[in-house]
């Protein structure tokens, strides 16, 4: 298995966290946002520089196998090629904060999916995952529409490959995050918790996701995707069980798994 970290940092000195979250999940591609953490401070990681971008990149291999393919200034695309493994394209995003018109983020989901269909047709292939802090929820339209991301919450539906609407073809993501909404499973019902005074308020929210192409679907296991509330002995959420900024970030990590093996057992 490859082991991917996603985690807004808040502009944290996080470090030590994120050294001992490694360790913990045996984490082989750490992805930050929000981060100042400089190139040289996670020990036994090697940076994989991209210009102008909100997402930083380290992994445990040269940066060689992990090539720029496309770069903005809220997303970087990357395509990841292990030795005896398969290539696959990675999109990392963070995009506009939760008080942008919720319109305009749509906007920036369509934009931003149409350049990932874009890039799929130029590499030749539709091995896709999409991690990042998208700042919406996976009801929201950016993420659920058939122009944005067309991402669906059971991996039947996203095996059928597309739909089609009025002649156009629109690929589908399975999003497994989902599955980690509530209190039912976990300690954490997202990873991040906003309380506004209004009568329309979620509390928690399911901004930090991975999105998943169905040529991947066979190499993602089941459950997909975790959520941890702690860091060795540092504990990441309060008493409250809500992120607790004084010892992480705002933002709770996720980490995930994919087989990349050429050949499956």
């Amino acid at each position: 298995m490859t082991n991917f970290l996603f985690w807004n940092i808040n502009r944290k000195p996080l470090g030590g966290l994120i050294s001992t979250l490694a360790q913990q999940h045996d984490v082989d591609v750490i992805i930050l946002a929000e981060s100042g953490i400089e190139p040289m401070r996670l020990r036994g990681f090697e940076f994989a520089p991209s210009p102008g971008v909100s997402v930083r990149v380290f992994t445990r291999f040269g940066h060689q196998f992990i090539r720029n393919v496309a770069d903005g200034a809220r997303y970087s695309i990357r395509e990841l090629k292990l030795p005896g493994c398969i290539p696959v394209l990675i999109a990392m995003l963070h995009l506009p904060i939760l008080n942008v018109n919720e319109k305009s983020q749509e906007s920036e989901c369509f934009m931003t999916a149409l350049l990932i269909r874009d890039t799929e047709a130029h590499v030749g292939h539709e091995r896709t995952l999409v991690v990042g802090d998208f700042n919406l929820n996976p009801f929201n339209a950016g993420i659920a529409s058939a122009a944005g991301f067309n991402a669906v919450m059971h991996r039947d539906i996203a095996r059928r490959g597309s739909r089609r609407i009025r002649g156009e073809r629109y690929p589908f993501f399975y999003n497994p995050m989902w599955n980690h909404f509530g209190d039912e499973r976990q300690p954490a019902a997202g990873t991040y918790y906003y309380d506004k005074s209004d009568h329309m308020a979620y509390y928690w929210h399911m901004f930090d996701q991975v999105l998943v192409r169905p040529a991947l679907l066979s190499r993602l296991p089941v459950p997909a995707v975790t959520i941890p509330t702690s860091s060795g002995s540092v504990s990441l959420v309060g008493q409250n069980g809500r992120p607790d900024t004084r010892s992480g970030s705002d933002h709770l990590p996720i980490v995930f798994s994919l087989n990349l093996k050429e050949s499956l057992p």
